[in-house]
């Protein structure tokens, strides 16, 4: 009885390389149909790279010239192109490099955050103030930018007990910055644009994260909205009517405070500087999903 031979096991060639020719692949109508309609833009989107790969072993092993050697020219420079498309460099920045580049666009590269936060403040109410042009220098400005940062560093530094602990702090701050304002500039500011250099500044320390404590975290619920037009215009959408005067002009902090009330009394649940922070987000929008 004649022994069957043993198959020997197919090497590594066997396996990965196809058995057909070169004219076995040029004459398939599926390769034909693809080489014909990615020949001219040099790209073959159809195919895998490993398929390109053994196509390309069969076109080199097969030594030819001619046809066969400009498709193995083309393939080898797809092959290329997808292995430089690999190589593309990915963006290391982080969430927190983003967040500091607009942080510096809008409150500048002074190391000084308090006092970037001051200033930018002292921008969104000074249009108010005609006239103060003439008045301003250098000196002044810094004098009276220290007053407001000791007013500031003050929240930072002190817990108040609850709500009308904070708001009579905040009117006696406003009336101090009033007279103090008047005796650099020799120029008049009301309660009105005192609450909006005070209330801003503080907001934007908070969004800042200028100071992680336990202490700002808790005063901030007492935080006060900085009034102007724009969130007055929002605030009438849910049925608080604006001052009856512009809120650059207030010179009663009553008037003013009644109208952080009505907005206390309708988000009753809500932090009232959140609430600020979500219609200035979505000042476009109508009504802003703050509940």
């Amino acid at each position: 009885m004649k022994k069957k031979n043993k198959r020997k096991p197919p090497t590594d060639e066997e396996i990965y390389m196809p058995t057909f020719d070169i004219e076995e692949i040029m004459n398939d109508p599926f390769i034909q149909e693809q080489y014909e309609k990615y020949y001219k833009t040099e790209t073959f989107p159809s195919f895998t790279t490993k398929k390109l790969k053994l196509a390309l072993k069969v076109i080199r092993g097969q030594n030819e010239k001619g046809e066969s050697q400009r498709v193995g020219d083309k393939i080898e420079k797809e092959l290329k192109r997808r292995k430089d498309a690999k190589i593309i460099k990915k963006s290391t920045l982080r969430k927190k490099d983003i967040s500091n580049f607009w942080k510096r666009l809008y409150l500048g590269d002074d190391t000084d955050i308090m006092d970037s936060c001051i200033k930018r403040a002292y921008r969104d109410f000074s249009r108010t103030m005609h006239g103060i042009g003439k008045k301003q220098t250098p000196d002044k400005y810094s004098n009276i930018r220290f007053f407001v940062r000791i007013v500031l560093n003050e929240v930072f530094d002190k817990q108040f007990k609850n709500q009308i602990d904070y708001d009579s702090w905040l009117e006696v701050k406003c009336l101090k910055l009033k007279e103090k304002f008047q005796s650099i500039y020799k120029f008049k500011i009301t309660i009105g644009q005192a609450q909006k250099w005070i209330n801003m500044s503080l907001k934007y320390l908070y969004a800042y994260g200028y100071i992680e404590s336990q202490v700002i975290e808790n005063n901030y619920a007492f935080f006060h909205i900085p009034i102007d037009n724009i969130i007055q215009e929002k605030l009438i959408q849910y049925n608080i009517p604006k001052l009856k005067e512009p809120w650059s002009r207030l010179t009663d902090y009553d008037n003013y405070l009644d109208y952080q009330k009505l907005v206390r009394k309708k988000f009753k649940k809500k932090i009232p500087m959140d609430v600020e922070f979500r219609l200035f987000n979505d000042i476009k929008r109508p009504f802003p999903k703050i509940f």
